[in-house]
């Protein structure tokens, strides 16, 4: 399901990775943030506003702002388990007037 976001408005923007076999399974946890990124990279958006992303259990939070009216963006979120794997999250955003 995408988020919706106004271009002049600060937000979180949640990566929820409890579905993913190697942490509901496997009993592995998140490690780290390996990157965070937003495609088109058309330089608007802009992340840590509020602070540096950061792991809360199965999720990865990051503060944006920012970002081109009308426009649709793909957040993706590359996390490390803590057996090592690399995990990717995509998330939709939509920009409102």
């Amino acid at each position: 399901m995408p988020c919706a976001k106004y271009t002049s408005e600060n937000m979180v923007l949640r990566w929820d990775f409890k579905n993913e076999d190697e942490l509901a399974l496997y009993g592995e946890t998140i490690a780290s943030i390996v990157s965070i990124a937003f495609t088109p990279a058309d330089g608007t958006i802009v992340l840590n506003t509020g602070g540096p992303a950061v792991i809360v259990g199965s999720q990865v939070l990051a503060w944006l702002s920012g970002g081109s009216s009308g426009q649709s963006y793909t957040g993706t979120c590359k996390v490390l388990t803590s057996a090592g794997k690399t995990l990717t999250s995509k998330m939709p955003l939509i920009m409102l007037d």
